[in-house]
């Protein structure tokens, strides 16, 4: 079974929070004392971790040789997937399959640098040779 946990961009404070406990009303504690959701961004694990045993979570940054990506959530097709930040090689799609193989490198909050490099492309969920090209 897959482990369900959070973690919790804080917008005042600046910084990600990890002991994120969820009640039935959507409210998190944070650090035990509750928090209001306009005042956090919450971001979900997505079961997966990276080619260094990294978690990796909604919104975190990931590095695939050339190309860097950002991990999302696709609400119409219930499940996750990446979308190009920067695209650099042939590359065309990560699929999570594959993101044991990739770096998490930074998070869309604490790495805005990383965002700046690359206009974030639309995700496309038909690849036209099913992710086998790699260079």
């Amino acid at each position: 079974m897959r482990e369900i946990k959070f973690r919790a961009w804080h917008k005042a404070l600046g910084r990600c929070l990890t002991d994120i406990e969820m009640n039935a009303y959507e409210a998190p504690f944070i650090n035990g004392e509750l928090c209001f959701p306009t005042n956090v961004e919450l971001m979900q694990y997505t079961g997966l971790k990276d080619k260094n045993g990294k978690e990796i979570y909604e919104g975190d940054v990931l590095k695939f040789r050339k190309d860097t990506f950002r991990v999302i959530w696709l609400e119409a097709f219930g499940h996750w997937d990446s979308s190009y930040i920067v695209k650099k090689s042939k590359i065309t799609h990560l699929f999570p399959h594959e993101w044991n193989n990739a770096e998490v490198i930074g998070n869309i909050y604490e790495s805005k640098d990383l965002l700046k490099e690359g206009k974030d492309a639309e995700v496309s969920s038909t690849v036209a040779d099913g992710g086998q090209n790699r260079d």
